[in-house]
């Protein structure tokens, strides 16, 4: 029995080939693809989330996402672009993926970091008295286009894409519009860390806690 974490790794194939692991699967896919509208399209994005961090969990922490350029204006003249303060790094975005916010997305991080700099942009500028502007730019290894299409797209987001974010979780988060029933007896056979989910240590077992509780929560 076993967990969800909303993010990194793929489903161990270890847990993949008996029989009882493919009937929970496939009750488990059934679940998932007949949520309501709006409980599905939050799924969705727990799932862009889960993906972003699987993703981002294989770069180096010190990787350039992104930066913020400035530059001033004199009249009708622009100075040379210089990069304000320190990049967006590949630390800086998982430790916002990793929020227990569903709406903590890949993109929607990059633009809390830009509201940020042009807000320190904006008190530079105000204070010494200059007329400028400023830009984000792109490290080309990470534009939203060289990702894999569910880390940023909802309409990419598959059934298969959410079941294995629930499976390969190293602790769920509070999930959107709760837990459906029935979910906790599919899910535990089959993810790889069941003590988030309050699953029995062994068959038989008394869960650890009520898998009605908040689960606790972590670093993911």
């Amino acid at each position: 029995m076993k967990s969800l974490m909303i993010l990194m790794m793929v489903m161990s194939t270890s847990f993949a080939c008996s029989v009882v692991d493919s009937d929970d699967r496939d009750q488990l896919r059934d679940m998932v693809a007949s949520l309501p509208g709006a409980q599905g399209e939050a799924w969705k994005l727990m799932t862009m989330n889960a993906k972003a961090i699987q993703y981002l969990n294989s770069r180096d922490d010190n990787d350039q996402v992104g930066k913020y350029e400035c530059r001033t204006r004199i009249g009708d003249k622009f100075g040379a672009w210089s990069q304000l303060g320190e990049s967006l790094t590949v630390r800086a975005m998982l430790k916002c993926l990793r929020t227990d916010i569903v709406e903590a997305q890949y993109l929607s991080c990059v633009d809390a970091w830009k509201l940020v700099m042009q807000r320190r942009a904006d008190a530079s500028f105000e204070r010494l008295k200059l007329d400028g502007e400023c830009r984000y730019v792109w490290d080309f290894r990470y534009e939203p286009e060289k990702l894999p299409p569910e880390c940023v797209d909802p309409d990419a987001v598959t059934v298969d894409d959410t079941v294995e974010a629930l499976i390969s979780s190293d602790v769920p988060p509070p999930l959107p519009g709760g837990l459906p029933p029935g979910l906790i007896p599919l899910l535990c056979p089959l993810a790889e860390h069941p003590e988030g989910w309050g699953c029995p240590d062994s068959p038989g077992g008394a869960p650890g806690q009520n898998p009605g509780e908040n689960p606790p929560g972590g670093d993911r």
